[in-house]
């Protein structure tokens, strides 16, 4: 939200909201009710069928840290058809979801990334590559160590 929509939401909640239930969002709220309250997968969201509304080209994941990823997404979203380079936050993704999704992302691949960088890399392409060299750290390393060893 910008500072003046916030402000706007602010002004209205504050004058305008007795039961102190809101919701604020700049979004499709009715889509983001759908993820929130989908309860079996005949209620998510098909990705394919809003395609249009996505900033990004469908593209399929394309090894095996993207296709885990993904699979993922799909369960955390409840949508399907998830293209690499589309944002989680452009699929109905908001911050209680990434805590969740960034959960299972460190547990599949034994990870501590901070939840921080699904903000910074909101796509399946940009977590991968983080996890890649997540990976990678630990064998660099290894390999400077043993270049340092004696002959």
């Amino acid at each position: 939200m910008t500072p003046e929509e916030s402000i706007e939401a602010f002004e209205r909640i504050a004058t305008r909201c007795p039961s102190g239930h809101i919701i604020v969002a700049t979004g499709d709220l009715p889509a983001r009710l759908n993820l929130w309250t989908a309860t079996s997968p005949r209620q998510a969201t098909d990705t394919r069928q809003s395609r249009s509304k996505l900033a990004s080209t469908y593209v399929a994941p394309t090894n095996d840290i993207e296709r885990k990823i993904e699979r993922i997404w799909e369960s955390v979203l409840g949508s399907t058809n998830i293209g690499i380079h589309d944002s989680f936050f452009d699929l109905g993704g908001h911050s209680l979801l990434a805590i969740r999704l960034m959960n299972q992302v460190c547990e599949e691949f034994q990870t501590g990334l901070p939840i921080a960088k699904l903000f910074e890399n909101p796509t399946i392409a940009g977590l991968a590559n983080l996890i890649a060299e997540s990976e990678q750290e630990p064998k660099d390393e290894v390999l400077k160590l043993l270049a340092e060893l004696p002959d």
